[in-house]
């Protein structure tokens, strides 16, 4: 199924556009279902690599694009436009994320066994050290890892991050600080 035609099938309708939405932004429109399909396509593969850094399990970081693309179609027409589409969406990726996290944080640990059957049949030093990175920020904590991700990896401002993960910039500061701190130590350690 298409993506337009998912959204279209959602058994969740999309909310009525406010009233003071700017005009082309909200569902009223009859392009909104084509232009949230066109964004899809055009950011699946970046916000699909964020979510697989936040829950380091492909199955995971699919259900949670999957699931930031329904919200954002829901809430169409709360886009108010102060940032662009693209940092609207990887703002509702992350709290998808977190939410996952949250919610399966005593259940089971995100590292997949793709993951190690990458690991082993594709064993060079460029490409260790990548997954040695990647299993390094999957132990990282949910906050700390949505905040190294999104600085270090995304290249999001600190404010844009606070305003992403709904935190100060002082505290996405800290987080960093101490994902990067970590890091750092597992690493050295590992060598």
């Amino acid at each position: 199924m298409s993506t337009s035609a998912l959204l279209e099938h959602s058994l969740v309708p999309p909310r009525e556009p406010r009233p003071s939405a700017k005009p082309g932004i909200g569902m009223s429109t009859p392009s909104a279902s084509t232009e949230i399909a066109a964004l899809f396509e055009q950011e699946h593969r970046r916000l699909y690599l964020l979510a697989l850094r936040l829950v380091a399990n492909p199955a995971a970081a699919e259900d949670v694009v999957q699931e930031a693309f329904l919200r954002a179609w829901r809430s169409w027409s709360d886009f108010r436009g102060a940032s662009s589409r693209s940092t609207w969406l990887c703002g509702i990726v992350v709290r998808c994320a977190l939410n996952m996290l949250r919610s399966e944080r005593n259940e089971r640990s995100f590292v997949s066994s793709e993951t190690h059957s990458i690991e082993s049949s594709t064993r060079r030093p460029q490409h260790e050290a990548r997954i040695d990175l990647e299993r390094a920020i999957a132990t990282l904590p949910a906050r700390a890892r949505a905040v190294f991700v999104l600085r270090d990896i995304e290249g999001h401002a600190v404010n844009e991050e606070a305003q992403l993960l709904d935190i100060a910039p002082g505290t996405v500061k800290a987080h960093l600080f101490h994902a990067r701190q970590r890091l750092a130590s597992l690493i050295d350690h590992h060598d």
